[in-house]
């Protein structure tokens, strides 16, 4: 964990996932894909709660998106807007998997076809 709260940058790659909307105020739950690519994050700052989520299609500007981010004994999140004001929250667990990566999950709540939203599970690498 000490590795993890203390590292710099984080890059995130994530898979299969669930996802859910209300077409004609029903729910309807589903499977989904991750098609965002690999999520990248750099200057992490637990002190000032700061992190930047960079070089992805959703960066507001060639320095990245300012997101939220903030320690517990999970691990760490990172939250904020996208530019299209979906809300979007990464968490990098304390926990590692088979391959010595920390487990990730990524959420996305949005108002794009019915108010869907999803969540991805994959991995991150911190440095």
């Amino acid at each position: 964990m000490d590795k993890l709260l203390n590292s710099m940058s984080a890059w995130c790659e994530f898979d299969a996932g669930a996802g859910g909307q209300w077409p004609h105020d029903k729910v309807m739950a589903h499977g989904a894909a991750w098609q965002g690519g690999p999520l990248e994050f750099e200057t992490i700052n637990l002190v000032d709660q700061t992190v930047l989520m960079t070089r992805n299609p959703w960066t507001t500007t060639p320095e990245g998106t300012a997101l939220r981010a903030t320690a517990t004994n999970a691990g760490l999140h990172f939250s904020g807007f996208k530019p299209d004001g979906e809300l979007i929250v990464v968490t990098v667990f304390g926990a590692l998997d088979s391959d010595a990566r920390y487990r990730a999950v990524v959420s996305l709540h949005g108002t794009n076809l019915d108010h869907e939203s999803a969540q991805f599970y994959g991995w991150c690498t911190v440095r």
